[in-house]
């Protein structure tokens, strides 16, 4: 395979990665793996950028972007668990409707 041919195989395993990704973080119920799949979109895209040829300061600037949403990702998933003593996103939405105040009636 030629160099040309590489990056084009490079650059659609990389959108496959951040596609599926992407479509794990919509659809998981948990939310450590909505975290870790949008991780993994992150990692994805910063793939086609490479792909692509990208300079090398959005690279780095996509990696700490990244690792900035991973640390902020566990802070919040330390928090959800304190507060709710569960990460399952029915739990979390079921948690949140029971602390909702009435509608008033008309």
């Amino acid at each position: 395979m030629t160099g040309a041919g590489l990056d084009i195989a490079n650059l659609g395993a990389a959108l496959v990665l951040l596609a599926a990704a992407a479509a794990a973080s919509l659809t998981a119920k948990n939310l450590i793996r909505r975290l870790i799949a949008a991780f993994v979109a992150l990692i994805g895209a910063i793939l086609a950028a490479a792909a692509l040829h990208a300079d090398s300061g959005a690279l780095i600037a996509g990696a700490a972007v990244a690792a900035a949403y991973a640390a902020l990702s566990v802070a919040l998933l330390v928090r959800a668990q304190e507060s709710y003593q569960s990460i399952e996103t029915d739990d979390l939405d079921a948690a949140d409707l029971d602390d909702e105040p009435a509608e008033p009636r008309a």
